[in-house]
């Protein structure tokens, strides 16, 4: 072969191999990198399909429970003795209640709601005692809420009159007790034209100062260990509470209703302040606890007009039920029938 034979030869070759050597890779190399670039593509739009099956999944999941909730709240109130033609009036301690407490579960609250004339609520904001009365078309009235969210409330029925109310401050201004909600009292019109005060509570704790460890983390077991320890400070509660029920002005029918937080179903001096004013304390149908830890800490204590069939809704059944457990609440729903025929 001469020498320009083999000159051009290897310009040929050249010719073929520079470009692949200007990209720096083979052509097999290329092929390979595409392949991973698609295969990942492929994959994030895959993991992007899963993540959205999985949240449409939760959210059927999340739909499933409420309707599982909401169907055991209709049963339980199937459950409620008839008010032939008087008020019902309850009280739920919501166990911090806020906007979207109020949003997730807001058809099952609006069941709750619309079965009373008047409702008190306790350890709830602002925005859910707004949100639960706009959606059942109710009245309602907010107390002051502590640094951990915790107020009170009040709704009431569309047909009834809020004539006044106001927030008892000093009855949360006992010296070195912080985070004390005070009660909130309201006067409303019922329909058949009789005034009742209603008084919205609850009590400090029994959440004793000696029930935490040495790095200062509560025990849960020591939660109930304080009633005695605490019992002083709801005994003051309960006397500003009864100095302001003797002021002229109030209408002789008066209700306490919430979370006194003391065994109602045993010894509770701390509530004779108010017995010693009249009011007493209104029995269970069948007695039962109010809260998840066991005992009757929510009550109704009333003068001037009786509150028959109380009951307890919502409670030990729903906490044992691992579908609800305290999902909606640590607290039953005490729920009972003002005779209106005994108003004065």
């Amino acid at each position: 072969m001469s020498c320009v034979k083999i000159v051009r030869l290897a310009l040929v070759v050249l010719l073929l191999v520079l470009p692949q050597i200007g990209h720096g890779q083979s052509p097999q190399t290329r092929g390979s990198k595409a392949g991973r670039a698609q295969s990942t593509t492929q994959s994030k739009s895959r993991n992007f399909k899963d993540t959205k099956t999985q949240r449409a999944q939760t959210g059927q999941q999340s739909t499933s429970q409420q309707q599982y909730l909401l169907d055991a709240i209709q049963d339980e109130l199937q459950t409620l003795s008839p008010t032939d033609g008087s008020a019902r009036i309850g009280c739920l301690n919501a166990e911090f209640g806020n906007a979207s407490k109020a949003a997730r579960l807001a058809s099952v609250y609006k069941e709750i709601v619309q079965e009373h004339t008047l409702l008190g609520l306790e350890e709830v904001d602002r925005q859910f005692v707004e949100s639960l009365a706009k959606e059942s078309g109710y009245k309602h009235v907010n107390g002051k809420v502590n640094e951990r969210g915790q107020g009170l409330g009040l709704l009431v029925a569309p047909n009834c009159t809020i004539v006044r109310h106001e927030e008892l401050l000093d009855t949360a201004k006992i010296a070195g007790i912080d985070q004390l909600r005070p009660d909130l009292a309201v006067v409303v019109r019922l329909p058949e034209g009789q005034e009742v005060l209603v008084v919205v509570v609850h009590k400090k704790s029994m959440q004793s100062r000696n029930s935490k460890n040495g790095a200062g983390v509560t025990k849960q077991k020591g939660l109930r260990r304080g009633e005695l320890e605490t019992r002083p400070i709801r005994t003051q509660q309960n006397k500003l509470l009864a100095k302001h029920l003797q002021d002229e002005g109030w209408p002789a029918a008066k209700i306490v209703i919430g979370d006194f937080n003391c065994h109602l179903e045993g010894e509770h001096p701390e509530t004779e302040p108010l017995e010693n004013i009249g009011l007493r304390l209104n029995p269970l149908r069948k007695q039962q606890p109010t809260h998840r830890m066991g005992g009757t800490l929510d009550g109704m204590m009333s003068c001037g007009v009786d509150v028959v069939n109380l009951q307890v809704v919502m409670g030990e059944k729903f906490w044992k039920d691992k579908k609800i457990g305290k999902s909606l609440t640590d607290h039953g729903l005490l729920t009972g029938v003002m005779k209106l025929s005994s108003v004065r």
